[in-house]
Order: C-alpha cells, then sequence, then structure tokens
C-alpha cells in the first residue's frame, strides 16, 4: 500500500513513511502514522511572515532601483529568494523576517551554512544562464513586521562567496 491509508485506532496509517510506531494485530504488521492534521499552525504562521517579508523586500528593492529578475529561483542545490540586478551587478538576496525581536535581528540568521548553500546556488544561476564573467554580490535583506509599521534594510554585499 502506498499514501495514507484507513484510520486506525484515529492515526491515519500507511507504508511508504517511516512510521512513528509498528504494531502487530495477529494479521500482520500495520505502520503507523501520527495524524499529521494535529499539526500546530506555527509552521503556517512561518511560511506566511516569509512570505509577506519576501513581498515587502520586493517592492523595497524595486524602489531602491534594484531589477528583479526572479524570485525562489531553485536548483540542485536549494533555493535563493531573490535574483536581482542593481546596475550592472548580479545580486543574489536572501530575506529574513521577523515578527518580533524574541529571536533578535533577521539578519543574524545568515550563517555561514546558509552562506555556502547560497554561494553554490549563486554559481549554478550564473553558470545555467552563462553570465561568467559578471559582477555578482550577495545581500541580505532583513524586514521586521512590527504593529507599529515594518522595517526594511538591505545589507549590501553581507558575506563574500563562501565553500
Amino acid at each position: 500500500m502506498t499514501g495514507w491509508g484507513t484510520f486506525y485506532e484515529g492515526v491515519k496509517i500507511g507504508v511508504a513513511w517511516i512510521p512513528d510506531q509498528v504494531r502487530n494485530d495477529n494479521k500482520g504488521f500495520i505502520f503507523v502514522m501520527k495524524d499529521s492534521s494535529k499539526k500546530s499552525m506555527k509552521g503556517s504562521d512561518r511560511i506566511r511572515t516569509g512570505k509577506e517579508g519576501e513581498d515587502i523586500a520586493v517592492a523595497y528593492l524595486k524602489k531602491e532601483g534594484y531589477d528583479i529578475l526572479e524570485r525562489n529561483y531553485r536548483c540542485l542545490f536549494g533555493e535563493v529568494d531573490i535574483v536581482a540586478k542593481d546596475g550592472d551587478t548580479i545580486v543574489f538576496a536572501e530575506v529574513k523576517s521577523r515578527r518580533s525581536e524574541r529571536f533578535g535581528d533577521p539578519q543574524m540568521a545568515v550563517g555561514l551554512g546558509k552562506q555556502k548553500t547560497l554561494s553554490r546556488i549563486a554559481l549554478k544561476y550564473l553558470e545555467d544562464r552563462r553570465l561568467y564573467p559578471c559582477n555578482a554580490r550577495f545581500d541580505v535583506v532583513a524586514v521586521k513586521l512590527f504593529p507599529a509599521g515594518n522595517q526594511v534594510e538591505i545589507i549590501r554585499n553581507a558575506f563574500d562567496l563562501a565553500f
């Protein structure tokens, strides 16, 4: 059986995913999955915050004179939020959004691991579009979504190519 099966004691079952538990009901083994419909809304809130932050960042970048080339460019290595052009420079922009200051400034969330990932994505983008040689840089757009009003900050040339 693939995909989700029927409900068994209030829990969805299936064998296509790693089971939460394995039970023997004397007719064979049943792989029991947790019911994902009971997830908290935290995941969808985070996605909504990210999407809203990206929309605000795009509008702000356009206002600052950037030409938006692509949003959410994906390749084998991952995803970059915005690919833009600032004059003759290709800009790979990572957007970080926060609704509170509880976890610090948004731009602090772009650590070395994310920098390495973005570097690989940028090189793949430039290679696929045959844009070598060209000027390129990495910007981080920090968006604070506060009830009193949004704050947007562009950190130009936030980091160098990382390996």
